[in-house]
């Protein structure tokens, strides 16, 4: 991955930041919605996705980076020591499970 393309990830708890391989990055929405087509279970979660994104693409197409915050709800917020850092997120791409 020669570039860093980064997306958020979070299902109503923790947000990660994940580094991401172009293919991922470029076809991240419809990544979303093959995703929820190809699940099993009724389960959906940051977990499970990136299970499906490594599987589909490799191991090496999807990197956690860090824990940036805690999600707060619709619209989506990140929220750190009591502080909204939304802001700094405001060019990555996100879905919350």
């Amino acid at each position: 991955m020669a570039e860093n393309k980064m997306i958020l990830l979070s299902a109503d708890a923790e947000v990660s930041l994940y580094q991401v391989s172009n293919d991922i990055w470029n076809h991240f929405d419809e990544l979303v919605v093959d995703f929820y087509e190809w699940k099993k279970t009724n389960r959906s979660d940051e977990k499970l996705f990136v299970k499906y994104l490594k599987s589909r693409f490799s191991e090496e197409s999807i990197n956690f980076i860090k824990i940036v915050g805690n999600y707060e709800g619709s619209p989506n917020m990140i929220w750190l020591d009591g502080k909204d850092i939304t802001g700094q997120y405001a060019n990555t791409k996100w879905h919350n499970f």
